[in-house]
């Protein structure tokens, strides 16, 4: 998968001093985050965003890339939604108290042994486990880019500013469409029709 300049600006080496002399884009991976349905049940427009993971998840499979759930105390809070589990034929999927995924041994074990070199993140809530996860992120000079329609949160102001001080720090914000599109390059990918057919059954909205 030809990996465009487009993910090469997700992340400003000069903010990151651990990334100097390291080549910053290379593998990317899926990361979606604690989408449990006693979390998912308090975030604003929670069937728009179920809607566009399960999207994002049937568009990385058939791209075949690495992806991995991240479930918070699931012993209290529950397990991943059943309709998001099932969108995806092939996942890891690591139980946490952290609110950054990287509190998580299995999951840092996860981006090494699949070279993550971008972290490309989804899921609940922005302002809390998103914003951590993708600051640690880059502490360790792994590229991040947000997928800005499957992000949700209990309050849309705190989710605005906490994304605003994540693409300041050099975190990549896309629509999915728009990132999947630039993995592809061009409509002689292997994946293309398949991608463009679960592209035209999505809501236009």
């Amino acid at each position: 998968i030809k990996i465009t300049n487009i993910l090469a600006m997700s992340i400003d080496i000069k903010k990151n001093p651990k990334s100097e002399g390291k080549e910053t884009v290379g593998q990317p991976g899926l990361l979606v985050m604690d989408m449990q349905d006693s979390l998912l049940s308090m975030i604003n427009n929670n069937h728009e965003l179920e809607e566009a993971i399960v999207f994002s998840l049937k568009a990385f499979d058939l791209l075949k890339l690495p992806i991995c759930f991240t479930e918070q105390v699931p012993g209290k809070l529950g397990n991943t939604n059943d309709t998001i589990l099932s969108a995806s034929s092939s996942f890891e999927c690591f139980s946490k108290k952290s609110f950054s995924a990287f509190g998580c041994s299995d999951f840092v074990d996860w981006v090494d042994r699949r070279r993550i070199q971008n972290l490309i993140v989804c899921g609940i809530e922005t302002p809390i486990c998103i914003y951590q996860t993708c600051v640690d992120a880059l502490h360790r000079g792994i590229a991040v880019t947000l997928l800005v329609d499957c992000l949700g949160s209990r309050r849309v102001l705190d989710s605005k500013v906490a994304l605003d001080q994540l693409r300041a720090f050099g975190c990549c914000a896309l629509p999915v469409e728009t990132l999947i599109y630039s993995m592809m390059d061009n409509s002689e990918h292997d994946s293309f029709r398949d991608v463009s057919s679960i592209v035209r059954s999505r809501d236009t909205n």
